[in-house]
């Protein structure tokens, strides 16, 4: 590798492409120094913008929230101008909407949405020029030129040493299938998913958080109105820095999602192929096996039309989780390396924790079940001490987000576990027909409640190539000859027929969800979070794209004049069915376009998992400030955006108190600034934050969220257990080397 990249730098004509690089780069650098335009535009009347990038500041004072801003172009529409329809809150506020104009245009038009308001007074409107395009364009020229050099380098590493044809085949067959995967992906809109919306508001959420001086983000000021959502402490974030990191860049919100997709197809695709190439000692088995498994209907279904990020984000570390355990059973134990085995199981069940909770709770069940099934090799001590020092390494290095969220659970009351106060009350309701399983051909659907049957409903199967993987299987099985070869994978693929088997069973009408439901206590409150049986769809999209691996070994050693023709018809089924699939959401789905944060809203949560306790949304205002009797609030400073809090007070009677428009979470303190003192902070009306003012109390009162010590602590613990683990592969990889170099 080395010597390769000598000859990259040797080279004449890579020289020339570096110089060009760098003189694109110089340009974009230099574009950063540009002046930059301010306007004030009278609202109705058309005005000249220049192509760019700009920052829409109003100020403004509403009395409803009825009142909205929107800038369009007269003539060509979304063609040039990006910006949508900003809603106002309610009182006095300052919005900072980002604008893009995609060419310049004499026909721009901003104005106001006043239904009626006779409250609604406008302070400031202007549109100042950013630097956002040259962030765009520099970061679009690095990603272009890092692609082409890694083409010239592969290039030149093939005409020094070759490449084989059969790894020219297998990337080629990966980069078709993550660009087929990514249809609905090349486009100006995003598909309009179930829990879309939320994850934009979480997006948005941890940009709000960082300004708020939160790291890591545990409560998102942006939800509700600016009283502020614990997201973050329920539902891990951290993968959700990466559309985070393409809007900071400066990229709309449509595009900065559209993205983030393909990154998430990429990643599924890439760790699924080196998990299978890894397991079956092949690279066209890993490949075909992770081909199918991407393109399995009922993943590209979460991904598009469910919106369903945190179980499809799973879904990409699901492989990661089966390669560990089936490196724990499997491998030596006498090897050296077995007693460092364990960092992958606790690597995939990380991933798995930090993007699906519930996906883990499908896991636990699964990973119980295995074990049981394993039970002979588990009561083996190196192996029960790998199991261990895995899910004690997962347990530490999760540490920083499992503890925040028991604490919460353990120590306040959520609506999540309680159907009364969910959406979704009855898990039964979304469990699915075998018909369901079993059908192909599917269209948008409308995703709707599934106890009705098949009429209009969503993609509830994992799709016709994995279906004949396990036809397939089922044949081979009858006919005893994958028993009489004496295929040495054999109880692999037994095991993941009956696993595979087992989810779609599982996912069924024929479960009594309801009857569990009833039984009360910690069942009820899995069953409720579970909501929707057919999650386990993913989990069989996993065991049946593994099942497709042992197929395709069995075939290539038993039957080597079948094995490139099975592998062709399940690439060509996969291809087919998920092509007609996506095209089917394309043209029938509903579709936005949404481009800054004001577009989307505030108050959108979902079920409601995360709100304290029958807390009434419709109660959350802004302007909402409630002081006892005898206490003056002077002046009040609250970001609409951030959670931080200022305010004059002064109060001429006895003890009463405050109640802010912000929800009430653990954490949050008040402080008096001039004197230090730190004042109670309690549950108020409807779950709002309320601060005690102690009697002849007059002052500057600030109040913000911050960590509580323990949770700090877990931090270093798992900021500690990363390092550990970073070591291990280290020292893993120098091992590695040393051994080749022998």
């Amino acid at each position: 590798m080395r010597e390769t990249a000598g000859e990259f730098l040797k080279n004449r004509k890579v020289w020339a492409l570096l110089a060009v690089e760098a003189l694109g780069l110089l340009a974009v650098l230099l574009s950063f120094f540009r002046p930059l335009p301010v306007l004030s535009p009278e609202p109705g009347q058309s005005f000249h913008l220049d192509a760019g990038t700009y920052t829409v500041r109003i100020a403004y004072t509403a009395g409803e929230e009825e009142d909205g801003f929107a800038l369009w172009d007269e003539q060509f529409g979304t063609q040039t101008v990006l910006f949508g329809t900003a809603v106002l809150s309610r009182g006095e506020n300052v919005e900072e909407c980002e604008l893009w104009v995609l060419r310049d245009t004499d026909s721009a038009v901003a104005a106001f949405i006043n239904s009626g308001d006779e409250g609604f007074r406008l302070h400031e409107l202007s549109v100042r020029g950013n630097h956002a395009g040259s962030r765009i364009l520099l970061f679009l020229l690095l990603m272009a030129a890092g692609a082409v050099n890694l083409l010239v380098f592969v290039r030149i590493y093939d005409r020094k040493y070759g490449i084989a044809a059969v790894s020219k085949c297998i990337w080629g067959a990966l980069f078709l299938a993550w660009l087929f995967s990514c249809l609905p992906c090349f486009v100006d809109y995003n598909l309009w998913g179930d829990d879309w919306g939320f994850h934009l508001l979480r997006v948005e959420g941890l940009i709000s958080g960082l300004q708020d001086g939160q790291f890591p983000v545990r409560i998102q000021g942006n939800w509700l109105r600016g009283y502020g959502y614990a997201v973050s402490v329920f539902y891990s974030d951290l993968f959700m820095t990466i559309p985070m990191i393409f809007r900071l860049i400066g990229f709309p919100v449509v595009a900065s999602w559209n993205m983030f997709l393909a990154v998430v197809n990429g990643a599924t695709l890439l760790i699924a192929y080196q998990c299978f190439k890894r397991c079956f000692r092949s690279g066209a088995i890993g490949a075909v096996a992770a081909i199918l498994y991407t393109l399995s209907a009922y993943r590209l279904y979460n991904l598009y039309s469910r919106a369903a990020m945190g179980e499809t984000m799973a879904m990409v570390f699901l492989p990661v989780v089966f390669y560990g355990f089936y490196r724990i059973f499997t491998a030596d134990i006498d090897e050296p390396e077995y007693g460092r085995i364990w960092w992958i199981t606790a690597l995939g069940l990380t991933g798995v924790i930090q993007t699906h909770v519930l996906t883990c709770e499908m896991l636990a069940l699964c990973i119980l079940i295995l074990c049981v099934v394993m039970i002979k090799k588990v009561l083996r001590m190196k192996v029960f001490l790998a199991l261990c020092k895995a899910a004690a390494m997962t347990l530490v290095l999760n540490l920083w987000y499992l503890l925040p969220f028991a604490d919460y659970l353990l120590t306040g009351k959520f609506n999540v576990g309680h159907a009364e106060t969910m959406t979704i009350k009855s898990a039964h309701d979304w469990a699915i027909w075998p018909s369901h399983a079993l059908f192909l051909f599917y269209g948008g659907g409308t995703r709707g409640n599934v106890s009705v049957g098949m009429n209009w409903t969503g993609t509830y199967s994992i799709g016709a190539a994995l279906l004949a993987v396990c036809l397939i299987w089922l044949y081979l099985e009858f006919v005893g000859d994958v028993k009489r070869s004496g295929f040495r994978s054999r109880k692999l693929g037994r095991l993941m027929f009956g696993f595979t088997v087992f989810f779609l069973v599982i996912a069924t009408h024929y479960i009594p969800w309801d009857a569990m439901q009833n039984m009360g206590g910690i069942v009820e409150t899995l069953v409720m979070s579970l909501q929707f049986p057919y999650r386990f769809l993913a989990l069989a999209c996993l065991t049946a794209a593994v099942l497709a691996g042992v197929l395709l070994k069995y075939m290539k050693g038993e039957r080597p004049g079948l094995y490139k023709g099975v592998g062709a018809l399940l690439l060509g089924l996969a291809l087919f069915f998920s092509t007609y699939q996506l095209n089917q959401l394309m043209v029938t789905h509903g579709f936005a376009r949404v481009y800054n944060k004001q577009s989307m809203g505030s108050i959108y949560v979902s079920n409601g998992e995360y709100l304290p306790y029958k807390a009434d949304i419709s109660l959350m205002q802004p302007d909402r400030l409630i002081a006892a009797e005898g206490i003056m609030i002077e002046a009040y400073e609250k970001g609409q955006y951030t959670l931080r809090t200022k305010m004059e007070v002064s109060n001429s009677g006895q003890e009463g108190y405050v109640e802010l428009p912000l929800l009430y979470y653990k954490g949050y303190d008040a402080e008096v600034a001039e004197t230090g003192q730190h004042l109670a902070v309690t549950e108020g009306t409807n779950s709002s934050v309320r601060v005690t003012i102690p009697e002849g109390l007059s002052g500057t009162l600030r109040v913000w969220f911050h960590e509580p010590w323990y949770w700090r602590a877990a931090e270093f613990a798992s900021l500690g257990a990363m390092l550990y683990m970073v070591a291990v592969w280290l020292t893993a990889q120098r091992r590695n080397r040393v051994k080749k170099g022998h």
